[in-house]
């Protein structure tokens, strides 16, 4: 077990009674303290791993999501574009890496440009700025390495992100701002209604005000140690790069066309923050929340969504890489692969918010995410930390 508390001395947790407890320490979650510390909320973040962001926030493409893909009007839609806005603006602030790339969503016959034109206007009402159809000519002025393509969807401000330099950071301005930070610890209870009671795996007990469950693959089930009833849906995504001077090819990031039942936006291209041309994600259903047990995508899935744009690229240059989860709300042959946010407060009057299926554009939203939960509770309590 570790804590981070926030003037840097304490070793346990010797004040268990908080404003706000949150469960969970990926992105989200350090979100979520960092915004209601700041808004002067005694505040405790939970992490049952010994580390912070072990699971999705370090398991995706880093990239920043413009906001052209969620639905509009979805509360998805709104903290995606918001995400993308906060993120570029605290990378300066807190000296983490930024990158605007720009995006392409790239066609290759003309029922994929009807599909363009749609997304094109969906992220115009989505508030999206800069989206512009480009010709085949033009697209190559932009991407000289493609091929295939027969016009494209650009998106200016599409980005990527020094995972590591943001997720420290965060983590840093959250301690700062007085929020405790204890990980290696689990919860295995929550009892009361006033004052709620959680057990934790050992064996202390904290008490909060209210309780933020921003647990990810796990959200339905401490959803349930509050009386209520949601459904996470496993679905994994692995990564292969391209080595050598394929690697070359991509200097932004490269979607293909998918369909609005698609779990995922597709295998694509991205060169990451690092340098290196990365190809995924996947996205395949599983039956359990730990993929280790499951099957690996053969490198053939990633060798042929390389090919459609990238036909010089050899197969030897493609390498396996690692591998990640989405927690989605939407059922395998959903309609629609991409569920709205769940961010709501606990449907039987438990002093809870519940935030479920915060799968991809998660990273990009989560400051945003942080924010809208820290207003909640401020709503609630009267903007008055004394209150609750």
């Amino acid at each position: 077990m570790r804590v981070y508390p926030g003037d840097g001395v304490s070793d346990s947790l010797a004040k268990p009674d908080f404003d706000v407890v949150v469960i969970g320490g990926g992105a989200v979650g350090l979100s979520v303290g960092y915004h209601c510390s700041l808004k002067g909320y005694s505040t405790a973040v939970i992490e049952r791993h010994e580390q912070f962001f072990e699971e999705a926030s370090t398991h995706n493409s880093g990239v920043i999501h413009s906001g052209f893909n969620p639905t509009p009007g979805t509360l998805k839609a709104v903290l995606n574009a918001e995400g993308a806005r906060m993120m570029y603006e605290k990378s300066e602030e807190w000296r983490f890496g930024t990158r605007r790339t720009g995006t392409i969503v790239a066609a290759v016959n003309r029922q994929e440009r009807q599909r363009l034109l749609e997304i094109k206007n969906a992220g115009e009402k989505n508030g999206v700025t800069g989206l512009k159809l480009l010709t085949r000519r033009e697209l190559k002025d932009i991407e000289p390495g493609i091929e295939n393509a027969t016009e494209a969807l650009y998106s200016p401000d599409g980005g990527v992100v020094d995972i590591t330099e943001y997720l420290a950071r965060l983590k840093a301005r959250a301690a700062n701002e007085g929020a405790v930070l204890a990980s290696g610890r689990g919860v295995v209870s929550i009892r009361g209604r006033e004052l709620v009671e959680l057990s934790l795996s050992d064996r202390e007990k904290v008490t909060a005000r209210h309780i933020v469950n921003s647990a990810g693959m796990h959200s339905d089930d401490i959803a349930a140690l509050t009386g209520s009833s949601y459904r996470i849906y496993p679905c994994v995504g692995e990564y292969a790069f391209v080595e050598g001077e394929g690697s070359e090819l991509v200097r932004g990031m490269v979607y293909p066309v998918v369909g609005c039942g698609s779990p995922g936006l597709g295998i694509h291209l991205t060169k990451t923050y690092d340098g290196l041309l990365q190809v995924g994600p996947t996205a395949v259903y599983g039956t359990g929340k730990d993929p280790v047990v499951w099957k690996r995508t053969g490198l053939e899935e990633f060798i042929a969504a390389i090919h459609s744009f990238l036909p010089s690229v050899e197969p030897s240059a493609v390498r396996e890489g690692w591998y990640g989860v989405r927690a989605k709300t939407v059922p395998p042959g959903g309609k629609e692969g991409f569920g709205d946010f769940i961010i709501e407060w606990d449907r039987g009057g438990f002093p809870a918010i519940h935030l479920v299926g915060i799968e991809s554009p998660g990273l990009t939203s989560s400051l945003a995410i942080g924010n809208y939960v820290a207003r909640m509770i401020a709503e609630r309590s009267g903007s008055n930390p004394a209150a609750l």
